[in-house]
């Protein structure tokens, strides 16, 4: 017998729901378009309550070639576990913000979308924000914390950050020899390269990179509005930010909770753990970190059992 469709029931019944019990609020989603410079980032307001204005915002940021649209889940998730607004975005060249397909020059760019994106917040009145990230989001609002203003931002969460690529050194070496010779002596950055991890991504949750669970997957990797596989500019850009961000001889100044997947065929989750370590020496308990024995680089895709203990530490980081 086939496995009843769980999470499409759970989307039906968030709608119904959502449209007929508007003051309940929560699902209630504004979509807005927000400039910086030439580039359209395509936003996802969720609103706890429409009587009451929340004085609180969970931020959540999507890795490389995610779209928001994955996402809706997640925020109805997060608004009920954290009593909160939520709020997403599509990155450039991601979902539906505009610019070239999973394609950045320098995260210098990322960092001053988050920027627009956090300033827009904070002009919603909004006194507490909370960064939840992950992956490629992950190395982005570290770098923010690092680099800018922390304004309304109180805590900072990173969920397998993308601080280094799984895999051995000669072939990360062979990566950032290949992605420079593209992108900088053939100028040849925005051409795609093939998926730089060699385990594809299968149809089966027994043999793909992403979750054990076989319904999230399919939600995963059937999106019509993911990227893809991202240029090589992109990956030149993620290693010179890697680089970066290691560099800084200072801890982030607002409290900070990291997850990784001890199974992570994405990201180096050594990596991640190693900048914990180097940001708890810096200043002592900087840096919480807990480790997913044996789960996969997407933990919010993970089994129910991962996602309710992910719901617990966040909700203890974020309201100790």
């Amino acid at each position: 017998m086939p496995r009843i469709p769980f999470l499409d029931i759970y989307f039906i019944l968030s709608l119904v729901v959502s449209y007929f019990f508007p003051l309940n609020g929560y699902g209630k989603c504004v979509q807005k378009n927000l400039l910086n410079e030439d580039t359209s980032l395509n936003t996802e307001h969720y609103y706890l309550s429409q009587d009451a204005p929340s004085d609180t915002v969970v931020l959540y940021m999507t890795g490389q070639g995610d779209a928001i649209s994955m996402y809706s889940f997640l925020a109805l998730d997060f608004q009920q576990a954290f009593h909160s607004d939520v709020f997403m975005y599509d990155v450039r060249g991601q979902g539906k913000s505009s610019g070239p397909r999973c394609h950045v020059d320098h995260y210098d760019q990322h960092v001053k979308d988050l920027e627009v994106i956090l300033l827009y917040l904070e002009a919603q009145k909004y006194k507490k924000i909370h960064i939840i990230s992950h992956s490629m989001g992950g190395l982005i609002s570290a770098l923010y914390v690092q680099e800018k203003p922390l304004g309304s931002i109180k805590t900072l969460t990173l969920i397998a950050p993308f601080f280094g690529l799984a895999g051995g050194s000669f072939y990360k070496g062979f990566v950032k020899k290949s992605a420079s010779l593209v992108s900088n002596t053939f100028n040849y950055g925005t051409l795609k390269v093939v998926p730089f991890n060699p385990v594809p991504f299968f149809s089966s949750s027994q043999s793909n990179i992403i979750t054990h669970d076989p319904e999230y997957f399919s939600i995963f990797n059937s999106n019509p509005n993911k990227c893809g596989v991202p240029s090589f500019s992109w990956v030149m850009a993620s290693m010179q930010a890697q680089e970066k961000l290691s560099s800084y001889e200072k801890a982030p100044e607002i409290p900070l909770l990291m997850m990784t997947a001890g199974d992570d065929a994405v990201v180096s989750t050594k990596a991640a753990k190693k900048q914990c370590e180097e940001w708890g020496k810096i200043k002592a308990g900087s840096c919480l970190y807990h480790e997913f024995a044996g789960k996969r680089h997407g933990l919010v895709y993970e089994t129910e059992q991962v996602r309710n203990e992910i719901r617990q530490l966040i909700g203890q980081h974020i309201n100790p």
